[in-house]
């Protein structure tokens, strides 16, 4: 159960990094 959780939360990083590079990408293409 534990490794599932960790698991979960590897995947949440990385979906929180993704989106902040969206983000600042975003944020430079429209600049």
């Amino acid at each position: 159960m534990k490794d599932y959780l960790a698991k979960e939360d590897a995947l949440l990083e990385k979906i929180h990094a993704l989106m902040k590079r969206f983000s600042t990408l975003k944020r430079k293409s429209l600049h």
